[in-house]
């Protein structure tokens, strides 16, 4: 299994150039060195997705001389800035999967990386993100989450919300004294929490970050959110909690990888004039930039953006800046979390959305937008990334994906990865897509 996945990882970076990648000063010391490791943990030499036999033969290369430090730079095990006999015996415990100090590679808002230290396995953390607490769950780690600050989102997060401590702060942050004080008890009841996990944008630990890390515990800031480096998370994430999870994160990325080639492949042979166009939407009146990974997602499912806007985040609809009303894209992509249900149920508010409402509630900011407004088309972001992709790839080439196709892969997800919601449906119990057709009559 593994030379398979390591082959659909290889096929999918070459398919998506650049995906993945982030830079870390080699052993040489000249400058930084790309890495572009599915796995980002410091031993995994041959940045593949799992750690064994071959990244320790690299290091005994390094250190024998017939391979130079600066071209593998994770071979640096204990993160000392050289590869010598201590990195070998380091990474022969780590073959083992025997509890020791490992080094993450974490990225933070600037995309710079840096190694953060944990004991592994972790089995009692603290979650910061919603992307994160879903990628956890899916991953089978859900017993190692100890506490969380807020989510909203009562179906998908079933079991951590069922065995963790909500820490009342927000979705991004520790951010009063109250959730400050909650953490602290949390830390106490645990005997010790061993890392809080958390997302790379600056958004998240905004006032907390240093507390935390004052008090001695690892703060790792993983990407489990939006395109290749999703799935790459996923590995992370699944590798930090120990052996079981590993298997399971491998399994998930394994899926990944096949529904991504299988999808890119068919949508290879368009041609750029027949591509269909699209402007991708966030947070219901925001406009994603050239590159978003939200514009991304749908790149990936065979689009093209119209938007002009320069960057890779979003931009608010204001009033008076309705130039984008004349960009008549094929379609209007809006990406909305809205849980495992059909009507979505904010757990923090207790108001709920159905379907209708969900739409009408930004339906001004586009109903002047004639077809393109007929064809927008929201995306459940509770679902993993991928399968935004398959989705939306199947709603712009029907003719290339047998009916049902997104579905049918995303089922099989579910029936894999969230056995807790029992006997679900997809197209009956969730809400996947809204479309026109569903909420306009």
């Amino acid at each position: 299994m593994n030379a398979k996945i390591i082959a659909l990882i290889v096929t999918a970076v070459i398919v998506v150039a650049g995906v993945g990648v982030f830079f870390l000063y080699g052993g040489d010391k000249s400058g930084p060195v790309s890495v572009d490791a599915s796995l980002s943990i410091m031993g995994n030499a041959d940045e593949n997705a799992t750690i064994d036999s071959d990244d320790l033969n690299i290091i005994n290369d390094i250190i024998s001389g017939d391979k130079a430090f600066s071209d593998y730079p994770l071979a640096d095990v204990n993160n000392d800035k050289k590869v010598d006999s201590s990195d070998a015996t380091a990474m022969q415990k780590m073959i083992g999967r025997e509890p020791m100090k490992i080094y993450v590679m974490c990225r933070n808002a600037s995309g710079e990386a840096y190694p953060q230290a944990i004991d592994y396995p972790l089995t009692k953390t603290v979650v910061v993100g919603t992307n994160l607490i879903s990628t956890i769950i899916q991953v089978g780690a859900a017993e190692y989450v100890k506490g969380y600050t807020k989510t909203n989102y009562g179906v998908a997060h079933a079991p951590v919300l069922e065995n963790a401590k909500g820490l009342n702060g927000t979705m991004f942050d520790l951010n009063t004294d109250d959730s400050k004080t909650a953490f602290n008890n949390l830390d106490i009841a645990v005997g010790g929490l061993d890392a809080v996990i958390t997302m790379p944008s600056a958004s998240y630990l905004r006032t907390s970050e240093q507390y935390i890390s004052a008090a001695g515990i690892p703060v790792l800031r993983i990407d489990s959110s939006d395109g290749l480096d999703a799935i790459g998370g996923a590995l992370t994430l699944g590798y930090i909690f120990g052996k079981n999870t590993e298997e399971t994160a491998f399994n998930y990325a394994e899926k990944s990888y096949e529904i991504l080639n299988y999808i890119t492949d068919k949508v290879s042979g368009i041609k750029e004039s027949e591509k269909k166009t699209f402007m991708a939407i966030t947070m219901g009146y925001y406009i994603s930039e050239t590159d978003s990974p939200y514009t991304g997602v749908c790149a990936y499912s065979g689009g093209t953006t119209v938007s002009t806007l320069q960057g890779d985040g979003s931009v608010k609809i204001e009033e008076g800046q309705e130039n984008y009303m004349n960009w008549n894209p094929d379609y209007i992509i809006s990406f909305r979390t809205l849980d495992y249900s059909i009507n979505y149920t904010d757990i923090t508010t207790g108001t709920t959305l159905t379907p209708a409402q969900t739409w009408n509630n930004y339906a001004k900011y586009f109903s002047n937008m004639g077809d393109s407004y007929k064809n927008m088309i929201y995306v459940n972001c509770s679902m993993p990334v991928i399968y935004r992709i398959a989705y939306i790839a199947e709603i712009f080439y029907p003719d290339l994906f047998d009916a049902g196709y997104a579905d049918k892969a995303h089922q099989e997800f579910v029936d894999e990865f969230m056995g807790y919601l029992g006997d679900f449906d997809v197209t009956k119990d969730m809400a996947c897509l809204i479309t026109y057709s569903d909420v306009v009559s």
